[in-house]
């Protein structure tokens, strides 16, 4: 997961900061939503990965991908959050991600509306 960041650092945060300088904010917000949607699903398959390893190492066999399937790389943000606030006990990260997950969709629809 640090090469998430180290690319974050490298080559996503950046560009974001050029595009904003250039009044591009619909473009930065749209790469910083991207980035983060990519994060998050990191974080849901490094979970269960660890529930995996958990599990397995009791002596149970148990495949989390399958009953979670939350590796699926098409799933919608909105799902990607909801399996992530279903662990995190982190109240305030929890409310920050479904804040972000709420205004990306406001975003989102209401450039598709127009």
């Amino acid at each position: 997961m640090s090469d998430s960041f180290d690319y974050y650092h490298q080559y996503i945060e950046p560009r974001v900061d050029w595009l904003w300088k250039q009044n591009k904010h619909l473009e930065a917000f749209a790469l910083e939503s991207a980035y983060f949607e990519h994060l998050l699903n990191e974080v849901n398959q490094a979970h269960q990965a660890l529930v995996e390893l958990v599990v397995c190492d009791a002596g149970f066999e148990f495949h989390c991908k399958r009953f979670v399937d939350g590796r699926r790389p098409d799933k919608p943000l909105g799902d990607l959050a909801r399996y992530f606030e279903s662990y995190c006990t982190i109240k305030d990260l929890c409310g920050d991600v479904n804040f972000f997950v709420s205004l990306r969709n406001n975003a989102v629809h209401g450039l598709m509306k127009k």
